[in-house]
């Protein structure tokens, strides 16, 4: 019963997170301060409920969790009480077409629009500035977008690519197009056989299955699946140019940094990372954590930094 509330929580605090990097409306932003705390009561009631159903708590044991006195974890937590909460929290779940989503309109954000087809028939996206505003693309987009984006310029048919990755044409036309998500597996063969670095996709397989980065981790480990984090975003959005990326964050980053970001040869502020990821149509909530874990091999330059920082040779060809 909580764990569900759990998940539509930590979307909701990426959508608040996603909204102050870009400076949303405050509007925006309260509204999805209010959800959060609509779901953190309901978490608590959810919480409460699913101890002393299946842990078979008392409620002195609720009340010493809650600090607070039995009879008032009792009245607060009472089960009918519970329910009309929770069936409050449904109805209005069902008014949302997706966890997150506001009645606010949300900001404009970089968007991917069909340039051209590939010999496939599927549209060809590049990133592009403007236009009506839409939510990011998923992990789950950009590992597709990442792999179609290898698979035409190998130059090889479907057919010959399956072939030679021992899977079925028809699986590979819905993995290229986002309508499969593959195993691991399947994506270190696709990746090898369209001449790309399986590495670089790492981050993106993780984050499409809801694998969490490890709390700890040696310090170069970390850092190398930053870069190759965000290599992978450079490679879901067809490998931009430096100048490109700078028109499309409307001068937000300079060519010059947005270089540094992808040849890796300057470790940047998390500013300015977050400004890349949001040009690459990228989510700056799943790269954060990377990039924390990443912070602590290599100082940083002060937040708010916008031109690029000293040279890092920690990141010296990490891009290759």
């Amino acid at each position: 019963m909580a764990r569900p509330i759990v998940e539509d929580m930590h979307q909701l605090a990426g959508c608040l997170l996603q909204g102050e990097y870009d400076g949303a409306p405050l509007k925006q932003r309260l509204e999805l301060v209010w959800q959060l705390v609509r779901e953190l009561e309901d978490y608590a009631a959810a919480a409460v409920t699913d101890a002393r159903r299946r842990g078979g708590a008392s409620w002195q044991e609720v009340a010493a969790a809650a600090q607070c006195a039995p009879v008032t974890a009792r009245n607060r937590w009472r089960p009918e009480e519970v329910e009309r909460r929770l069936a409050r929290r449904t109805a209005v779940r069902q008014e949302l077409t997706e966890p997150g989503q506001t009645r606010i309109s949300p900001p404009v954000m970089p968007r991917r629009t069909p340039t051209d087809c590939g010999t496939n028939g599927r549209a060809i996206h590049r990133v592009a500035a403007g236009g009506p505003a839409r939510a990011r693309l998923s992990p789950a987009a950009q590992l597709a977008d990442a792999l179609n984006h290898l698979h035409r310029v190998c130059g090889k048919t479907i057919r010959a690519l399956a072939r030679e990755v021992r899977l079925s044409p028809s699986y590979v036309s819905r993995v290229l197009s986002g309508q499969r998500l593959p195993s691991w597996s399947a994506t270190c063969r696709l990746a090898k056989a369209s001449h790309g670095e399986p590495g670089e996709l790492r981050a993106l397989w993780e984050s499409a299955r809801g694998i969490r980065v490890p709390a700890h981790q040696a310090p170069g480990d970390a850092l190398a699946t930053l870069q190759a984090a965000l290599r992978g975003l450079h490679l879901s959005a067809a490998r931009p140019t430096p100048t490109r990326l700078c028109r499309i964050s409307e001068g937000r980053l300079t060519a010059d940094t947005a270089a540094a970001l992808i040849h890796g040869t300057q470790m940047l502020d998390w500013d300015t990372v977050a400004r890349f990821v949001t040009a690459l149509s990228g989510r700056p909530a799943d790269i954060r954590p990377l990039w924390e874990a990443a912070h602590a091999a290599a100082p940083v330059p002060a937040s708010g930094q916008t031109g690029p920082a000293p040279a890092s040779t920690l990141f010296a060809g990490a891009f290759g």
